[in-house]
């Protein structure tokens, strides 16, 4: 999903509680770099941001999705549609996740 809201609040998560976070978004919708940085610098978790979805899930325990467009920004919907295609989590994707996956 987008880089922002509840990616932040997973990458501060990260900060204090050890595990592996892939944020995957398209290009340009990625998590605010200072946030991400810390959470990095805290040393607890791996972190990651990944532009293809495939690659992102693979290997999943769990996958964590949010809206294309938040609140107040529902006149970029259709923008943000077009750049979201591909991120929708479907059966292709639980199947490259895992077979243990949770969503």
């Amino acid at each position: 999903g987008d880089g922002n809201n509840m990616v932040h609040s997973w990458l501060r998560i990260a900060a204090v509680v050890p595990f592996e976070f892939v944020c995957v978004c398209p290009p340009g919708f990625e998590p605010d770099p200072e946030t991400v940085k810390h959470a990095q610098a805290a040393g607890v978790s791996s972190i990651s941001i990944e532009h293809d979805p495939m690659v992102g899930v693979k290997g999943a325990d769990v996958i964590y999705s949010d809206v294309w467009a938040s609140m107040g920004q529902k006149e970029e919907a259709e923008a943000r549609m077009k750049a979201f295609q591909g991120y929708q989590v479907n059966d292709a994707m639980m199947a490259q996740a895992g077979s243990g996956t949770k969503f």
